[in-house]
């Protein structure tokens, strides 16, 4: 297994590589692509981590996705925070692999948000 980022500078800069790669793959940037782009996250998790798809859970990232689910039944309008669904899902896929606890899930999350500014 590859090592994970040490800084949250690093995890910014795997996170942005990760989200243009998966925004670069979509067909097209119509709405639906835009609202599955999070689901493209847990592939990414795998490759930079060096993993097979037989190193992990084969749910991986349907907790967070059922979350999603269930967090726009409540509020349609967070569909259109395309990135920050994307780098939570990412971010969390490690937390569900132990990786990471919920506090550096929490620590990397709030950086990002912070430092960086993603548009689609």
């Amino acid at each position: 297994m590859m090592k994970i980022p040490r800084k949250n500078k690093h995890w910014a800069q795997e996170i942005e590589k990760a989200l243009e790669a998966s925004i670069s793959s979509l067909t097209s940037l119509d709405e639906l692509s835009k609202q599955s782009l999070f689901k493209l996250a847990v592939p990414h998790v795998i490759r930079n981590r060096g993993l097979s798809k037989k190193d992990v859970p084969r749910d991986l990232g349907k907790d967070y996705m059922a979350e999603c689910e269930q967090g726009l039944k409540v509020d349609p309008e967070a569909i259109k925070h395309y990135e920050t669904q994307f780098i939570i899902a990412y971010v969390d896929a490690h937390r569900e692999m132990g990786l990471i606890n919920e506090r550096k899930l929490d620590e990397i999350v709030e950086f990002v948000l912070h430092h960086h500014v993603y548009t689609i």
